[in-house]
């Protein structure tokens, strides 16, 4: 087990803001009038420009596609998935991973990731077979908001009220269907209070993590490693003017959020 326990850090460093990042702007409302609680979001790698999103608990085991101005363009149901507590939503490839990883009481044995793969045509309702990877934690349950795929690992990063934790899950592109998680590090306190994480997504080239929290956006530079990154200071990236959302989505430009509620506000934040 690789475990890293971080005590100091990013409280006692100086958090910058990112270089090169317009205000995130407003760009439209999502048309879905069945999506009432964005809680992942993901760019596609099949179609430029679209996102993927999904709600929160209580719907449908479902995606839907939106362009960057929130239109609906398509929606993919996951045949054979059965939805408990959606959190976050991951790419690799043409491959999505959905994130069943809420658990508000910590009370459940394992969560769940839902791999499907992206379909290449968005012509409306589609569907696709899901296969769940089953994931257990080192040490009991954990309420989570964030799933990432990076270097060839799923990473679970915890939103738990004495601090986040991250957690990685080696090869999910095995046969097994239950794997189990190792503990990698706590994360330091960023912008002075230890971070309620409620999303996370990597750059599509990899180069870059960010972390959406309750009140921040924090970027990662991963040229070291996605733990060595997470134990030192990120910069801050200008954050939505809302307070209610819980996805984030690396764009290759900077970064696509949601806010939550009916008819979600789309926001768009730039880098050059």
């Amino acid at each position: 087990m690789m475990l890293i326990l971080l005590t100091m850090g990013c409280a006692n460093d100086a958090i910058e803001a990112c270089e090169g990042f317009d205000a995130a702007q407003p760009v439209g409302s999502v048309s879905i009038d069945a999506l009432t609680e964005a809680s992942g979001l993901v760019a596609s790698a099949q179609h430029p420009g679209v996102l993927w999103t999904h709600n929160d608990s209580g719907d449908t085991a479902r995606l839907f596609a939106i362009d960057e101005s929130g239109a609906a363009v398509g929606s993919l149901t996951l045949a054979g998935a059965i939805p408990e507590d959606w959190e976050d939503i991951a790419r690799s490839g043409n491959t999505l991973y959905v994130g069943d990883i809420g658990d508000n009481d910590q009370s459940r044995a394992a969560i769940a990731i839902w791999e499907v793969p992206e379909p290449t045509t968005l012509d409306g309702d589609g569907s696709a077979g899901a296969r769940r990877i089953s994931l257990s934690y080192p040490d009991g349950a954990h309420d989570a908001e964030a799933l990432i795929h990076h270097d060839g690992s799923l990473w679970v990063i915890t939103k738990d009220a004495d601090g986040a934790a991250v957690y990685r899950a080696s090869d999910p592109s095995a046969d097994s269907q239950a794997l189990s998680l190792e503990t990698v590090l706590l994360l330091p306190d960023a912008a002075g209070s230890l971070p309620e994480v409620t999303a996370a997504d990597t750059s599509p080239d990899g180069s870059s993590l960010f972390i959406r929290t309750e009140a921040a956006v924090l970027v990662y530079n991963l040229a070291r490693g996605l733990p060595e990154a997470l134990s030192g200071t990120p910069c801050v990236a200008p954050a939505p003017d809302a307070d209610d959302g819980e996805s984030i989505a690396a764009t290759g430009r900077g970064y696509a959020a949601l806010s939550e509620g009916a008819n979600p506000t789309l926001w768009l934040a730039e880098s050059s």
